[in-house]
């Protein structure tokens, strides 16, 4: 576990870099002993077979070259408009997709509405009107719940479908517009998580409707909504963390019809890739983070530093999409850009979880949130 700060004008922030959820339902073991991302020293990726695109001659993506004095990052267009939503410290901020933006702590502009405490998870609708976030500090009880915010943050409700409040077990997604639909991760299903959605009926929230009823997984967490809103994606797997493994990319109608898989680890080019995590719809195709697997020397040991794939919308097998090293936890903008954690941006030694934007073909990027390591627990897109 590193520890990192975080400089403020007034203030020295100090956290921990890895969150620790509450207890969760034993999982099935790893199929292998894996090196994540947060290694203390990256590792560059070697040429693989199997469909995967040409290395250069040191090992780097193709676009990212040496020119005597370490990598050369391509110089990113303006990029301007647009949120993105993401936690740090147990505090949940949103912060313009604008080069040189600066955060806005949501959870301190909150504390007019009870007593200051923990915040995480922090997602939008598509049009930024609402947002969602966990919390045990508005009358949830002693155990986070679900909460709804609007984005002049004039008040707070704690989501309560059929009366009943719950805790989420992953992120949560809105609709826009009149923001009134919600579907969240939580136990009560059939299998260990499930994906529930609930309505807007007058002034309170529906009786949860059960998404994944058909799913073959048992833990269906990390939702994602359309565009359109008619559907969502989600994590869907054998493991309640997909780093461990066995864990694919599914999607279902939000009424809880046409349940299917969208990509597993059999649809990658590389066997060893045994994971697929935080599937999101863009205007190119569905984007999702899986690891680019480097071979160890140990057959037992594979060290997986990961990037951000796409599956074409013209395409049945998915297809590395980006030129950054060591990236996850993509999230798409209506005008193809998409934000991400980057852990291998450039003067990021310390491998943090730098929160950046990425033009619509994955050749140049901002980072947003520069030497902070952001929490990786999911983060969220708007206009």
């Amino acid at each position: 576990m590193r520890r990192i700060t975080f400089a403020r004008p007034s203030r020295i922030y100090a956290a921990c870099a890895d969150y620790i959820e509450g207890p969760i339902p034993e999982a099935k073991p790893p199929v292998l002993d894996v090196i994540d991302e947060d290694a203390d020293i990256l590792r560059p990726a070697t040429a693989e077979a199997g469909g995967e695109p040409p290395h250069d001659a040191s090992t780097r993506l193709p676009t990212i070259s040496d020119d005597g004095g370490g990598p050369a990052f391509p110089i990113p267009p303006p990029l301007t408009g647009g949120h993105v939503y993401y936690t740090f410290d147990k505090h949940v901020f949103r912060i313009e997709a604008t080069a040189g933006a600066r955060p806005e702590n949501i959870s301190t502009a909150l504390d007019k509405f009870g007593t200051p405490g923990d915040d995480v998870r922090l997602t939008a609708s598509r049009d930024s009107r609402y947002m969602l976030l966990t919390s045990a500090r508005f009358g949830c009880g002693a155990t986070a719940c679900l909460v709804l915010v609007p984005s002049d943050l004039s008040r707070v409700e704690v989501v309560r479908p059929g009366g009943t409040v719950f805790s989420p077990q992953g992120i949560a997604t809105i609709t826009g517009g009149a923001g009134d639909l919600i579907v969240y991760p939580t136990i009560g299903g059939p299998h260990m998580v499930d994906l529930f959605a609930t309505r807007r009926r007058g002034g309170s929230w529906s009786d949860p409707v059960l998404l994944t009823a058909a799913s073959t997984y048992p833990y269906n967490n990390m939702p994602a909504l359309t565009f359109d809103g008619t559907k969502v994606t989600f994590d869907c797997g054998q493991n309640p963390y997909p780093e461990t493994g066995n864990n694919d990319a599914c999607e279902v109608n939000v009424d809880g019809t046409g349940y299917r898989r969208l990509v597993s680890q059999a649809t990658l080019p590389n066997a060893r890739q045994s994971y697929v995590q935080n599937p999101h719809w863009g205007l190119d195709g569905l984007l999702f983070e899986a690891a680019w697997p480097v071979d160890s020397g140990d057959p037992q040991v594979v060290l997986r530093p990961e990037i951000i794939w796409r599956l074409p919308n013209d395409a049945s097998l998915p297809v590395p999409h980006q030129v950054f090293d060591n990236a996850v936890n993509p999230c798409t903008m209506p005008d193809g850009r998409y934000a991400m954690l980057w852990l291998g941006g450039p003067n990021n030694d310390n491998g943090d979880h730098e929160l950046a934007v990425s033009n619509r073909g994955a050749t140049s990027a901002i980072v947003l949130t520069p030497h902070v390591d952001v929490t990786d627990i999911g983060i969220g897109c708007a206009d």
